[in-house]
């Protein structure tokens, strides 16, 4: 980025030198041509003086011209040549006020061009093109960096987009997508309000809405999220991700029976995946040894959050998705901990470094299949199933930020092309 703007300081200045230096020259040459002109005419005007007074006292000797007639010749060729070396010092003025007025303009000149040329680039230029063409450009190293600085762009220029046409509920669906990856689940679930506000009666959106407020509050879903978990069913009796939820709710307030109710209908639900259809299964198991007065089992809760967690993408088109079986190596399974955060996404092998699609989990759930598609993109023009060549990356962050850090742990696939849409993705490397 820094080539690029040190190309367009280059073009502009040789713009400025093509305006500024004519202005200034043409100025220059012309006085010097009316020095010169007035230099050779206070010349002329001396040696016609001189002639004319010459040619007076010769005839005055020769007893030509009479004395009265001599003085009055004396005196109008002396009022002759007064006038003519008198007019020099006007016109001295008049071209030292053409000079100032010259560098007057070109210092306006020197003030506004950068700045119009500046403004004009900001409103119809692609300040974010050249970000995105320097992250694409970045070696192997700044990859996981780049990632992050092209995403916190692009919500920021879709967070400002909105800021000026509001009336976009696919846009703000997609901001707060966005918010929720970057861990700000306050910011998405008021994106998911603003989304709401257009489309009351989209059930996913009341799902999406229920979890962000749910994330925001620590992971309680009573109250307001319960209540938009009940609006989406009511709209869409078999929405995946608000039967998850709804699962979840009961099972958190111990309504055993009714959490198995909602689970086994999740299960049931079409367009489900197997695996969100097998996760469902043994929640429904568990619910059931609960609800027996058996002991629950050490990691009975995680399944929960994978299913709530994935239940979106459970309905998405198998065309537009990758399905990705995460799991760590073993040197690094027994270094996980419970409060590892786990990030998964796909971006474009040949292009802008912004993730196409991501999912989040913990590294408890692992190993773990998790779903990618269309659903998830960041903006309406990168989506997966507009590029060729994608690769998806996963990464362990121990601080559970989105962006990445030294002793982090990723993992990497090839180039995925053509029908490969199931991969398998072992977490094995330390960011160093």
């Amino acid at each position: 980025m820094i080539q690029f703007w040190l190309i367009v300081a280059a073009m502009l200045l040789a713009a400025l030198l093509c305006v500024i230096v004519p202005l200034l020259s043409r100025g220059s040459r012309g006085d010097m041509t009316v020095a010169r002109a007035d230099g050779g005419g206070a010349a002329l005007a001396t040696a016609i003086f001189r002639t004319d007074m010459a040619e007076l006292e010769r005839q005055a000797a020769a007893g030509d011209l009479p004395d009265a007639q001599h003085g009055d010749a004396r005196r109008e060729i002396e009022r002759r040549f007064a006038d003519e070396i008198g007019a020099k010092p006007a016109a001295a003025a008049m071209r030292a006020g053409s000079i100032a007025q010259r560098a007057a303009t070109a210092a306006v000149l020197l003030a506004l061009l950068p700045s119009a040329a500046l403004i004009l680039y900001m409103r119809l230029g692609g300040p974010l093109a050249v970000a995105v063409q320097a992250d694409s450009a970045a070696g192997p190293q700044d990859s996981h960096a780049a990632t992050q600085g092209s995403l916190d762009l692009m919500v920021g220029r879709l967070a400002a987009r909105l800021r000026r046409q509001p009336d976009d509920p696919a846009g703000w669906t997609m901001l707060a997508r966005s918010y929720a990856v970057l861990e700000r689940p306050d910011d998405a679930a008021a994106a998911y309000r603003r989304a709401l506000d257009l489309t009351p009666r989209d059930p996913q959106l009341l799902a999406d809405y229920a979890d962000a407020l749910a994330s925001a509050n620590g992971g309680d879903l009573t109250g307001a999220p319960l209540q938009s978990i009940d609006a989406a069913l009511a709209l869409d009796p078999a929405n995946p991700k608000a039967l998850a939820l709804a699962g979840s709710a009961a099972f958190e307030a111990r309504d055993y029976p009714r959490a198995i109710q909602y689970w086994q209908r999740l299960e049931q639900a079409p367009g489900v995946s197997v695996e969100i259809a097998n996760q469902a299964r043994a929640n429904v198991a568990e619910a059931h040894r609960l609800a027996s007065g058996a002991a629950a089992e050490p990691d009975g809760a995680a399944p929960l959050a994978g299913v709530a967690g994935q239940g979106a993408a459970a309905a998405a088109a198998p065309s537009a998705a990758l399905v990705i079986h995460v799991r760590l190596s073993p040197e690094l399974a027994a270094l996980a901990r419970p409060g590892d955060v786990v990030f998964v996404y796909a971006r474009a092998t040949n292009g802008p470094r912004m993730p196409l699609a991501v999912q989040r989990l913990h590294a408890t759930q692992l190993p773990a299949t998790v779903r990618l598609d269309d659903s998830m993109a960041m903006a309406p023009d990168l989506r997966l199933s507009n590029f060729a060549a994608v690769t998806v990356e996963a990464r362990v962050s121990a601080s559970g930020s989105a962006q990445p850090g030294a002793g982090d742990w990723v993992g990497t696939s090839g180039p995925l092309t053509g029908e490969r849409r199931d991969v398998e993705l072992t977490i094995g490397e330390v960011l160093h």
